[in-house]
């Protein structure tokens, strides 16, 4: 397995789901215009009017634009200082060359780390099992995965991906210092990239064997350290700023609500949908899908990849509000492979890729 500069070929074939992927959010779009325009209650429609950076995009380039501030309106929906800083300090970057606009930067850089995301997923996945087809409808699910809107807005969800398979490619390689510089960028950019650790523990613990030289293990132990301390250094950084190293964590746990026991959050969403609400049918709908992946790829990938995806489920479903549960299964790459694989003939995988 190795981690090099992708292929024409490995570009050649992401091209077309990454457009088509596109090509569903604009029609998104367009029909959501529509809707706004005939339904004479803009205050209902502001976010179709904030286009691409839009919710947590808006954020982004609050930060990108002004750093970091503890909000306007003493409210924890205010307050951007939960947002992890590596993406919009890359928009910062990259907006000396989109003549100081930030939002374009956010959204290129979704984009871009998006495309390259289904090229490093295809080789993973054939390197890893030897299967061109499996990998093409791995690339294919991933970029049609139901919540895969943020992966073309201005999130951060592409470029933490990004990092995340460039890092099991890198780790399966035993390159070890690329490996932790990975991790560690995957837990600068989103709070849930400390959940890596879990994972390249038991990569690291699986290649114990190829670690002779003390250099190597120094190595591999930093890249399991590397997610924890990508978390740190970001805390570290609001503690000397702020004073108080928790803002982060008390800002979401306002918003999240209180800590869950994730069977009984699954069992209310059950309760509540079938019952008195349907508002949380949709979060219902993708912890299914996410706990149908795990039994799936609990047989067919490797066991880091599985530990991956349950601890971030797990997280996932362990908070009272778990609206955001889609974005947490997309950064779950495995689930994309547990469905492609499942989808092993034309018509199933039409079918689901419809469906999704």
């Amino acid at each position: 397995m190795s981690i090099t500069w992708p292929r024409r070929d490995e570009m050649a074939e992401a091209l077309a789901p990454f457009v088509v992927a596109r090509l569903c959010v604009a029609a998104a779009y367009a029909a959501a215009q529509s809707a706004a325009a005939n339904s004479g209650l803009d205050s209902m429609w502001v976010h179709v009017r904030e286009g691409l950076v839009t919710w947590d995009g808006t954020f982004y380039r609050t930060i990108a634009v002004d750093g970091y501030s503890l909000g306007s309106s003493g409210l924890a929906a205010d307050n951007p200082i939960r947002f992890f800083p590596l993406y919009p300090l890359a928009a910062r970057a990259l907006s000396l060359f989109t003549l100081g606009n930030a939002s374009i930067a956010l959204v290129v850089i979704a984009n871009v780390a998006a495309f390259f995301c289904l090229v490093a997923l295809r080789r993973l996945v054939s390197d890893t099992f030897h299967d061109a087809a499996l990998a093409r409808r791995s690339m294919w699910f991933l970029a049609l995965y139901p919540a895969g809107a943020v992966m073309v807005m201005a999130y951060g969800e592409s470029l933490m991906l990004l990092a995340t398979l460039g890092a099991f490619l890198a780790v399966r390689s035993r390159r070890w210092p690329l490996a932790a510089a990975l991790v560690f960028a995957a837990a600068l950019t989103r709070p849930v990239g400390i959940l890596l650790a879990v994972p390249m523990a038991i990569e690291v613990w699986e290649r114990r064997a190829h670690l002779r030289s003390t250099r190597d293990r120094v190595a591999a132990v930093a890249t399991i350290g590397a997610a924890p301390m990508g978390t740190a250094v970001y805390l570290w950084a609001v503690q000397r700023r702020f004073g108080d190293w928790r803002l982060p964590i008390d800002v979401q746990s306002e918003l999240r609500g209180d800590p869950r026991f994730p069977v009984t959050r699954m069992w209310d969403a059950v309760r509540l949908t079938l019952g008195e609400s349907q508002k949380d049918g949709p979060n219902l709908a993708f912890a299914i899908l996410l706990i149908v992946a795990i039994v799936v790829m609990a047989r067919v990938v490797p066991r880091s990849w599985t530990a991956y995806t349950v601890v971030t489920v797990l997280v996932a479903l362990s908070s009272t509000n778990i609206d955001s549960i889609g974005r947490y299964g997309i950064v779950a790459f495995p689930v994309c492979v547990a469905f492609a694989h499942l989808c092993s003939t034309e018509r199933r995988t039409t079918a689901a890729l419809s469906v999704s």
